[in-house]
This record gives structure tokens, sequence and C-alpha cells, in this order.
């Protein structure tokens, strides 16, 4: 709703500015050789208008940013209800969370209608202000037919452009309110694409891209960081080599610093100190998309789509074909799973795939990582959500990906990691 509402400042009050400029200039070229005292009317009353909107504006602004924000948190209440709709009512608090509701949606309505009036009010006093210009024209030229200092052609030819000198002007005020509502719910997308990446370095050289038969290490010299809004630092001078082909493991408790390594590896985020290398070189100097693409991630929650599990598995990559999808869901172990479904890999998977368990949707990542095929593998706490036999039967499937793949697995318990070749 936001976004039609910026649509409208686009699309309705930035060309209404150009026309409120143009139209009214070319007809005081025309009104001021013809009619100098009309002219000077023009002059004195058209800022008027946009000065009255500029400050019913001001006045509204607060009242127009409180509404998106009630809006916004409206939104994002009432879908926290759906999504936790059956907790309620397990625990008899859904009445209560109805009546809750009900209180934030009538505060909204009450801002909004705030708005309303002032938009109501705004539109009133400008209009009246156009009348009464309008009239003032028509009592001066008047006046000078009835004493015959004007000619008639020229009096009526004035009369009817009048009008049309003030009609921009009151349609942009009629805009501009459109306009600022779409500014007001767009301000934190706006602030969204204007901050930049946090300490990330571009690089478009291309190198040549490691395989699963290369050998080499990575290692991490020094490395820290610390998260903007935490002052305490995640990880503090870390040293860590892993060499190609091995499974590595970081068990540790939460808040250790564990998935932090993770991101870094995976160039979400830019290490404050030290570097990390690649057989030598600084992983930072790699084009990013071609870094990624060498590493498969399975994350601790399955984020899926609502859309096939075909696309779901291929992540919409058209050079993945569905022999290749089918091989890496058999992989993941679930080739009897796929064939139950109604209609095969094209069976949607529903709003975060609500169709599948916590187990399937898990193995789903699973194939992911199979079907990229890439020579490293790094693994976030996957199996946090699962009981012992899903988790028994992620492990196994797991262990067929780290075949031949250097893996780095975050895991809480050292049964998820009893494989490992190194835990640190």
């Amino acid at each position: 709703q936001g976004l039609d509402a910026l649509d409208a400042y686009f699309s309705q009050y930035l060309p209404q500015i150009l026309l409120s400029a143009l139209l009214p200039v070319t007809i005081l070229l025309v009104v001021f050789p013809m009619d100098l005292l009309t002219g000077i009317v023009f002059v004195i009353t058209a800022p008027l208008i946009p000065l009255f909107m500029i400050l019913i504006g001001k006045l509204s602004q607060n009242h127009t940013q409180r509404q998106w924000i009630g809006l916004s948190r409206l939104g994002a209440y009432f879908l926290d209800t759906l999504q936790g709709l059956s907790t309620l009512m397990q625990l008899g608090q859904s009445k209560a969370r109805g009546d809750r509701i009900r209180q934030v949606s009538e505060r909204y309505r009450e801002v909004t209608m705030n708005v309303f009036k002032i938009t109501f009010l705004s539109a009133f006093v400008l209009e009246m202000i156009a009348t009464i210009s309008t009239a003032l024209v028509a009592v001066e030229i008047g006046l000078r037919l009835l004493y015959g200092n004007m000619e008639f052609q020229q009096a009526f030819f004035i009369l009817l452009i009048a009008p049309e000198f003030y009609l921009p002007l009151r349609n942009l005020s009629v805009r501009y309110h459109a306009g600022m509502n779409g500014l007001s719910a767009a301000s934190r997308i706006f602030h969204l694409l204007d901050t930049p990446e946090v300490g990330t370095t571009i690089s478009f050289i291309e190198k040549e891209t490691i395989t699963l038969e290369d050998k080499f290490t990575i290692d991490f010299q020094k490395v820290s960081y610390h998260y903007p809004e935490n002052p305490e630092t995640a990880i503090d001078f870390i040293d860590l080599q892993l060499e190609s082909g091995r499974h590595y493991a970081l068990v540790g408790e939460s808040g250790a610093g564990k998935s932090t390594l993770a991101l870094l590896m995976l160039r979400f985020i830019t290490p404050e100190t030290g570097r990390i290398l690649l057989n030598g070189e600084d992983i930072q100097t790699w084009n990013l998309d071609q870094w990624r693409s060498m590493i498969a991630w399975v994350p601790q929650k399955a984020n899926l789509f609502n859309t096939s599990l075909l696309e779901n598995v291929r992540l919409d990559d058209p050079r993945f074909s569905e022999e290749a999808v089918h091989l890496s869901l058999e992989q993941a172990g679930l080739s009897d799973f796929v064939k139950n479904l109604p209609d095969g890999l094209e069976t949607p998977l529903l709003e975060s795939g609500i169709r599948l368990s916590g187990g399937e949707a898990q193995r789903v990542v699973l194939a992911r990582a199979f079907l990229k095929n890439a020579p490293i593998v790094v693994m976030d706490e996957p199996t946090a959500h699962l009981d012992i036999d899903l988790e028994r039967a992620f492990i196994e499937a797991s262990e067929r990906l780290q075949k031949g793949r250097t893996t780095l697995t975050i895991a809480h318990r050292l049964a998820t990691v009893r494989g490992a070749d190194q835990i640190f």
C-alpha cells in the first residue's frame, strides 16, 4: 500500500509541479501586454495557493507519518497473530489477542481520520483562495467595463482564462497530499536503498574457480568482528586453517561467534581486522558472485518460497534440469517423498513451505547443496530444530554431501559432528 502511494508521487505530483510552473507563466506572458492590472493581480494572488499548501502540508506531515507507522505496525501485528494463531488458541489467549488487535485498529482509525480532517480543511482553504482570487479579477474587470475603461473582447478573454490560471495550482494542492503520503510511506524503503553495503569491497576480477579435485587451504588470520548494535566483540583475533577435502566442526555455546565465522566466510560481512585467505590470496579480491558460487550454504532454518518444489531446489536457475533436481532430491533422501506428491516436482510448497515437515524442509535445503555441487560446504546448525530421529536421518544424508568436499559444520552438540575430522 505504501508503494501504491509512492506511485502517486511520481505519476501525479511531480508532473503537476511541471504543469503548475509552465501554464501560469505562459498565461502571464499573454496577459501582461494585454492588461497590466490583471497581470499584477495574478502575480500577487497566485503564490498564496502554494504558500498555504506548504503551510498546511507541514501541519499534516506528522499526522501522515504517524498514519503510515500505525499501518505498518497494524499489518505486522496482524501477520504475527495469524502465524501464531494455533499457539494462541492452545493457550486460550485468542480472544485477548483479538481485543488487542481491535485496540490497535482503533488507534490507526483515529490517526487516519485526523489526516482526513486536515486534507479536507486544506482543500476547502485552497479552493476558497482560488475562488476569491478569480472573483478579484472579475470585479476589477467588471468595474473598468462599467466605466468604459476596457474593451469587451479583451475583458471577456481574460475572464475565460482566469480560472485556467489558478487551476494547475489548485490541482497541485490536491496532488501534494497524495505525494506526501507516498513519501511518508516509503521513507524506510529509501533509507534501506541509501544504506551502503557495510565494509564490502567490490571486485570485478574473475579468477580460476576451484573444483572438487583441487587442493586448497582457507586461512583465517587474526580475524576480528563485532556487530554495530553490540559493543562486545563477536570474534576476537581468530586463527583457523581449513584444508580441502576435510570436515571441520565448530562447537560451542550460543553467542560464541560460530555463525559469525560462517557469515565472514560467505562474505555477508567483512572482517574488521585480519584476513581470510584462499591459497594465500585474500577472498575480498574475488568477484563476490564467483566466490559464493564455490560455497554451498545449509542454514539452520529452511527458507522456502511459495512456488513449486522444482523451483525451490534450483532457485529459478534454468541451468539445472529436472533430472538434476530429481537426483539431488534422491541424494538428500527425499525420493519417496517426491513420489507421493500430487504433482511431483511441480507441487507448490505454499507459503514458507508449510506443506513440508521440519525434517523435509531441511532436506530440501540439503538438496540445494547437492545440486550446486560446490567444493566448499558451510552448515550452520542444520539440525537445531529437528528431533533425534530426524536429526539422524539428516546426518546420514549430509554425510553423503560431505564426501570429497571441504565442510565447516556449526553445532551445539558433539553428537551432531562425531564424524568430523577436526573439532574446534
